[in-house]
Protein backbone atom coordinates (compact mmCIF):
# COMPACT_ATOMS: atom_id res chain seq x y z
CA UNK A 1 0.00 0.00 0.00
CA UNK A 2 1.57 3.50 -0.48
CA UNK A 3 0.95 6.48 1.14
CA UNK A 4 1.90 10.20 0.74
CA UNK A 5 3.02 12.82 4.10
CA UNK A 6 1.28 16.47 3.55
CA UNK A 7 3.60 18.90 5.54
CA UNK A 8 2.04 22.23 6.58
CA UNK A 9 4.06 24.86 8.35
CA UNK A 10 1.41 27.33 9.65
CA UNK A 11 2.37 30.50 11.98
CA UNK A 12 2.11 28.37 15.62
CA UNK A 13 2.77 25.24 14.68
CA UNK A 14 3.58 22.39 11.65
CA UNK A 15 1.64 19.29 11.17
CA UNK A 16 1.95 16.17 9.40
CA UNK A 17 -0.67 14.22 7.77
CA UNK A 18 -0.59 10.43 6.12
CA UNK A 19 -2.96 10.01 3.48
CA UNK A 20 -3.00 6.32 2.10
CA UNK A 21 -3.51 6.11 -1.95
CA UNK A 22 -6.97 6.97 -1.52
CA UNK A 23 -6.92 10.48 -0.14
CA UNK A 24 -7.97 8.68 3.19
CA UNK A 25 -6.52 10.45 6.66
CA UNK A 26 -4.36 8.04 8.40
CA UNK A 27 -2.50 10.12 10.88
CA UNK A 28 -1.56 13.44 11.88
CA UNK A 29 1.18 14.56 14.10
CA UNK A 30 1.45 18.41 15.28
CA UNK A 31 3.86 20.29 17.09
CA UNK A 32 3.65 24.03 18.40
CA UNK A 33 5.91 26.23 17.26
CA UNK A 34 4.79 29.87 17.85
CA UNK A 35 7.20 32.69 16.65
CA UNK A 36 8.91 35.60 18.73
CA UNK A 37 6.83 38.49 19.54
CA UNK A 38 8.94 41.80 20.33
CA UNK A 39 7.31 44.72 22.09
CA UNK A 40 8.55 46.84 19.40
CA UNK A 41 6.31 45.56 16.40
CA UNK A 42 8.98 43.08 15.47
CA UNK A 43 7.72 39.48 14.93
CA UNK A 44 10.74 36.58 14.45
CA UNK A 45 11.40 33.07 14.46
CA UNK A 46 14.12 30.53 14.89
CA UNK A 47 14.23 29.04 11.75
CA UNK A 48 16.33 25.87 13.01
CA UNK A 49 12.61 25.26 14.80
CA UNK A 50 11.23 24.52 11.63
CA UNK A 51 13.95 22.08 10.35
CA UNK A 52 13.65 20.03 13.97
CA UNK A 53 10.15 19.84 13.75
CA UNK A 54 9.79 18.75 10.14
CA UNK A 55 12.29 15.67 10.81
CA UNK A 56 10.82 14.69 13.88
CA UNK A 57 6.96 14.57 12.01
CA UNK A 58 8.65 12.53 9.18
CA UNK A 59 10.08 10.44 11.41
CA UNK A 60 6.60 9.65 13.01
CA UNK A 61 4.51 9.24 10.10
CA UNK A 62 7.28 6.97 8.72
CA UNK A 63 6.58 5.17 12.06
CA UNK A 64 3.26 4.95 11.19
CA UNK A 65 3.49 3.89 7.95
CA UNK A 66 5.44 0.66 8.46
CA UNK A 67 2.93 -0.25 11.56
CA UNK A 68 0.65 0.04 8.56
CA UNK A 69 2.26 -1.86 6.34
CA UNK A 70 2.75 1.01 3.63
CA UNK A 71 5.10 2.70 2.05
CA UNK A 72 5.35 6.66 1.92
CA UNK A 73 6.01 7.16 -2.10
CA UNK A 74 5.93 11.37 -1.97
CA UNK A 75 6.29 13.83 -0.05
CA UNK A 76 3.57 17.42 -0.43
CA UNK A 77 4.45 20.85 1.39
CA UNK A 78 2.53 23.88 2.08
CA UNK A 79 3.15 27.14 4.17
CA UNK A 80 2.49 30.32 5.17
CA UNK A 81 3.73 32.96 3.12
CA UNK A 82 5.74 36.16 2.92
CA UNK A 83 7.96 35.50 6.02
CA UNK A 84 11.64 36.07 4.83
CA UNK A 85 14.88 34.06 5.63
CA UNK A 86 18.44 35.01 4.41
CA UNK A 87 20.26 31.81 3.97
CA UNK A 88 24.09 31.21 2.64
CA UNK A 89 24.94 28.80 0.02
CA UNK A 90 24.07 25.68 2.57
CA UNK A 91 20.91 26.55 3.13
CA UNK A 92 21.78 27.37 6.46
CA UNK A 93 20.13 31.13 7.88
CA UNK A 94 22.08 33.78 9.04
CA UNK A 95 19.70 35.91 9.88
CA UNK A 96 16.38 35.07 12.05
CA UNK A 97 12.95 34.57 9.93
CA UNK A 98 11.04 38.23 9.89
CA UNK A 99 7.21 36.87 9.85
CA UNK A 100 4.84 37.85 7.87
CA UNK A 101 3.13 39.82 10.53
CA UNK A 102 6.26 42.21 11.13
CA UNK A 103 6.12 46.05 11.55
CA UNK A 104 9.41 46.74 11.13
CA UNK A 105 9.16 47.76 7.34
CA UNK A 106 6.09 50.48 7.71
CA UNK A 107 8.74 53.23 6.61
CA UNK A 108 9.89 51.42 4.28
CA UNK A 109 6.87 50.90 2.80
CA UNK A 110 5.69 54.83 3.18
CA UNK A 111 8.70 55.62 1.34
CA UNK A 112 7.72 53.59 -1.84
CA UNK A 113 3.82 54.82 -2.04
CA UNK A 114 4.84 56.68 -5.00
CA UNK A 115 5.27 53.57 -6.97
CA UNK A 116 2.05 51.75 -5.57
CA UNK A 117 0.51 51.73 -8.62
CA UNK A 118 2.87 50.58 -11.07
CA UNK A 119 3.64 47.59 -8.08
CA UNK A 120 0.06 46.81 -7.99
CA UNK A 121 -0.11 46.40 -11.62
CA UNK A 122 2.42 43.99 -12.52
CA UNK A 123 2.29 42.00 -8.85
CA UNK A 124 -1.47 42.83 -7.79
CA UNK A 125 -0.32 43.61 -4.23
CA UNK A 126 -0.42 46.95 -2.30
CA UNK A 127 3.23 47.91 -0.83
CA UNK A 128 2.39 46.37 2.77
CA UNK A 129 4.72 45.30 5.53
CA UNK A 130 2.93 41.97 4.87
CA UNK A 131 5.40 40.87 2.07
CA UNK A 132 8.74 39.79 1.30
CA UNK A 133 10.01 42.70 -0.82
CA UNK A 134 10.11 45.27 1.95
CA UNK A 135 11.34 42.75 4.49
CA UNK A 136 14.43 42.31 1.92
CA UNK A 137 14.58 45.84 1.31
CA UNK A 138 14.83 46.40 5.37
CA UNK A 139 17.67 44.11 5.83
CA UNK A 140 19.53 45.75 2.22
CA UNK A 141 19.21 49.24 4.22
CA UNK A 142 19.59 48.36 8.20
CA UNK A 143 21.98 45.08 7.89
CA UNK A 144 23.97 45.39 4.97
CA UNK A 145 26.43 42.77 6.11
CA UNK A 146 23.93 40.20 6.41
CA UNK A 147 22.15 41.40 2.57
CA UNK A 148 25.57 40.94 1.14
CA UNK A 149 26.35 37.42 2.60
CA UNK A 150 22.93 36.05 2.10
CA UNK A 151 22.91 33.96 -1.13
CA UNK A 152 19.41 33.26 -1.40
CA UNK A 153 16.14 35.20 0.48
CA UNK A 154 13.55 32.31 0.80
CA UNK A 155 10.14 31.53 2.82
CA UNK A 156 9.48 28.93 5.25
CA UNK A 157 8.17 26.15 2.14
CA UNK A 158 11.46 27.17 0.41
CA UNK A 159 13.56 26.20 3.10
CA UNK A 160 12.28 23.01 4.23
CA UNK A 161 12.57 22.04 0.55
CA UNK A 162 15.83 23.01 0.35
CA UNK A 163 16.29 20.90 3.69
CA UNK A 164 14.69 18.03 1.45
CA UNK A 165 16.44 18.36 -1.82
CA UNK A 166 18.78 20.66 -1.49
CA UNK A 167 16.99 22.62 -4.62
CA UNK A 168 16.45 26.58 -3.73
CA UNK A 169 12.96 26.70 -5.12
CA UNK A 170 9.94 28.71 -4.75
CA UNK A 171 6.57 28.11 -6.50
CA UNK A 172 4.25 30.90 -8.13
CA UNK A 173 1.68 30.85 -5.29
CA UNK A 174 4.08 31.73 -2.69
CA UNK A 175 6.18 33.88 -4.84
CA UNK A 176 2.82 35.46 -5.44
CA UNK A 177 3.06 37.16 -1.93
CA UNK A 178 6.59 38.95 -2.35
CA UNK A 179 5.82 42.11 -4.95
CA UNK A 180 8.48 40.61 -6.54
CA UNK A 181 6.55 38.30 -9.23
CA UNK A 182 4.97 39.91 -12.34
CA UNK A 183 1.36 37.56 -12.08
CA UNK A 184 1.16 37.81 -16.09
CA UNK A 185 4.45 35.96 -16.89
CA UNK A 186 4.78 34.41 -13.95
CA UNK A 187 8.38 35.58 -13.37
CA UNK A 188 10.35 37.57 -11.41
CA UNK A 189 9.73 40.94 -12.91
CA UNK A 190 12.74 43.43 -13.42
CA UNK A 191 10.99 46.63 -12.64
CA UNK A 192 9.99 45.69 -9.55
CA UNK A 193 13.13 43.98 -8.38
CA UNK A 194 14.40 47.77 -9.24
CA UNK A 195 11.52 49.34 -7.27
CA UNK A 196 12.51 47.62 -3.92
CA UNK A 197 16.29 47.61 -4.64
CA UNK A 198 17.15 43.73 -4.93
CA UNK A 199 18.89 41.60 -7.23
CA UNK A 200 17.26 38.56 -9.14
CA UNK A 201 20.09 36.18 -8.25
CA UNK A 202 19.38 36.27 -4.70
CA UNK A 203 16.27 34.85 -5.54
CA UNK A 204 14.85 31.36 -5.55
CA UNK A 205 14.16 29.91 -9.35
CA UNK A 206 10.48 29.93 -9.60
CA UNK A 207 8.68 26.61 -10.28
CA UNK A 208 4.76 25.66 -10.83
CA UNK A 209 2.79 24.94 -7.94
CA UNK A 210 2.18 21.27 -7.67
CA UNK A 211 5.40 20.48 -9.56
CA UNK A 212 8.20 18.14 -8.12
CA UNK A 213 11.50 20.47 -6.12
CA UNK A 214 13.34 17.07 -6.76
CA UNK A 215 14.27 14.21 -4.81
CA UNK A 216 14.95 13.78 -1.15
CA UNK A 217 18.46 13.63 -0.81
CA UNK A 218 21.00 11.05 0.85
CA UNK A 219 20.78 13.25 4.23
CA UNK A 220 17.43 14.15 4.52
CA UNK A 221 17.15 10.49 4.00
CA UNK A 222 18.77 9.59 7.17
CA UNK A 223 17.35 12.09 9.13
CA UNK A 224 13.56 11.54 8.35
CA UNK A 225 13.60 7.41 7.85
CA UNK A 226 12.25 7.71 4.41
CA UNK A 227 13.42 6.17 1.09
CA UNK A 228 15.90 8.57 -0.78
CA UNK A 229 14.69 9.99 -4.08
CA UNK A 230 11.13 10.09 -3.52
CA UNK A 231 9.71 13.12 -5.14
CA UNK A 232 9.33 16.10 -3.12
CA UNK A 233 6.12 18.21 -4.20
CA UNK A 234 5.78 22.46 -3.84
CA UNK A 235 1.47 22.07 -3.38
CA UNK A 236 1.63 25.87 -2.98
CA UNK A 237 0.18 28.30 -0.71
CA UNK A 238 -1.65 27.82 2.39
CA UNK A 239 -4.49 29.61 1.42
CA UNK A 240 -4.49 28.75 -2.03
CA UNK A 241 -4.69 25.08 -0.87
CA UNK A 242 -7.20 26.02 1.60
CA UNK A 243 -9.32 27.13 -0.90
CA UNK A 244 -9.17 23.94 -2.76
CA UNK A 245 -9.65 22.01 -0.05
CA UNK A 246 -13.01 23.78 0.74
CA UNK A 247 -13.90 23.09 -2.29
CA UNK A 248 -13.66 26.22 -4.34
CA UNK A 249 -12.95 24.99 -8.19
CA UNK A 250 -14.85 27.27 -9.98
CA UNK A 251 -15.81 31.45 -9.63
CA UNK A 252 -19.21 30.05 -8.64
CA UNK A 253 -17.48 29.82 -5.00
CA UNK A 254 -16.03 31.90 -2.45
CA UNK A 255 -14.74 29.90 0.52
CA UNK A 256 -14.09 31.42 4.67
CA UNK A 257 -10.66 30.32 5.99
CA UNK A 258 -9.74 31.19 9.83
CA UNK A 259 -6.48 30.75 11.44
CA UNK A 260 -4.01 33.28 12.81
CA UNK A 261 -5.33 35.61 9.60
CA UNK A 262 -8.86 35.07 8.49
CA UNK A 263 -9.19 35.38 4.37
CA UNK A 264 -12.42 35.23 2.41
CA UNK A 265 -11.23 34.06 -1.26
CA UNK A 266 -12.70 33.77 -4.55
CA UNK A 267 -10.94 32.45 -7.81
CA UNK A 268 -11.26 34.28 -11.32
CA UNK A 269 -10.01 34.44 -14.50
CA UNK A 270 -9.47 38.21 -14.52
CA UNK A 271 -7.76 40.29 -11.73
CA UNK A 272 -9.78 42.16 -9.94
CA UNK A 273 -8.33 45.09 -7.17
CA UNK A 274 -7.89 43.65 -3.33
CA UNK A 275 -9.12 45.18 -0.40
CA UNK A 276 -7.83 44.74 3.24
CA UNK A 277 -9.82 45.69 6.08
CA UNK A 278 -8.39 46.03 9.56
CA UNK A 279 -9.92 44.65 12.33
CA UNK A 280 -9.06 44.39 15.99
CA UNK A 281 -7.66 40.81 16.26
CA UNK A 282 -7.68 39.75 12.48
CA UNK A 283 -7.15 40.91 9.08
CA UNK A 284 -9.72 40.16 6.36
CA UNK A 285 -8.40 40.30 3.04
CA UNK A 286 -10.68 39.87 -0.31
CA UNK A 287 -8.13 38.62 -2.61
CA UNK A 288 -8.01 36.48 -6.22
CA UNK A 289 -6.68 32.84 -6.61
CA UNK A 290 -6.01 31.95 -10.40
Amino acid sequence: MLEIVTIDTGTTSIRGILFDQYGKQMHVCQLENPPIYHKNGWVEQDPQTWLTKLFVILQDLKAKADADGADISAISLTSQRSSVIPVDRNGKHIYPAIMWQDKRTEYCCDSLKEAEADVYSRCGMRISPVFSAPKINWIKDNKPEIYSSTYKFIGIQDLLLNALTGNFVTDATLASRTCLLNLHTKQWDKELLQIFDIEEDKLCRIIEQGSSAGGLTIEAARLSGLRQGIPVISAGGDQQCAALGQGMFDSSTVVANTGTGSYLIGSTAELYSIRTCAFPAMSLLLKTVS
